[in-house]
């Protein structure tokens, strides 16, 4: 099932992985500035530092920013685990630097290179335990094109060899339906020819 989002289509188990996440970076500037000052009670965080919520806000719409332009939310994504977190490192990393920037520009977010540290920190901790939890969830034949080949000659055979397995692999065969005007029954679906 997809949603269309300006004027693109998105997996609805890839727009559920994104609200998650988006939550978890709301969440990062919070847990960082109790973990950076050891303190539980938000109200004495707030006075010491200023308000949360802003740079949260910040910090959430950079990173999610970020995610999208490192590719993480589309579908045709076939990355390996250490390659995913490779990514999610490189887009935590340039939200990060993009952060800073902003901060230099309206210095009354800044809120301390420890906090922000522990901000990517645990940004990064969540969003590679929320994938991980996602990879073993949703199936990912969810996200496979499907092909249907029609004809039975020697290219239509070539399709499903060894030597294209890696390109095929990121598609989901219906079958091989031959060109004679006979009934025939697919391999995977039946495309019954009259």
């Amino acid at each position: 099932m997809a949603i269309k989002v300006f004027q693109h289509y998105l997996h609805l188990p890839l727009a559920l992985l994104a609200c998650i996440e988006g939550g978890l970076f709301l969440a990062a500037p919070y847990l960082a500035v109790m973990l950076r000052f050891q303190s539980r009670d938000l109200a004495a965080l707030e006075s010491l530092v200023g308000p949360i919520m802003p740079r949260a806000l910040l910090f959430a719409g950079i990173t999610m920013i970020a995610m999208t332009a490192m590719g993480l939310y589309n579908s045709r994504q076939r990355t390996r685990l250490l390659g995913l977190l490779t990514r999610i490192a490189a887009a935590l990393l340039s939200a990060a630097l993009l952060t800073a920037v902003v901060y230099y520009l309206i210095p009354g977010l800044f809120f301390g290179r420890g906090a922000l540290g522990y901000t990517i920190g645990t940004a990064f901790a969540g969003t590679a335990i929320a994938r991980i939890i996602f990879d073993r969830i949703v199936d990912d034949e969810l996200f496979k094109r499907c092909i249907l080949v029609y004809g039975s000659g020697r290219r239509a055979k070539a399709s499903q060899s060894c030597a294209v397995a890696r390109i095929v692999a990121a598609f989901a065969w219906w079958g091989i339906c031959p060109r004679k005007e006979t009934n025939t029954v697919c391999s995977r679906r039946s495309c019954a020819r009259t």
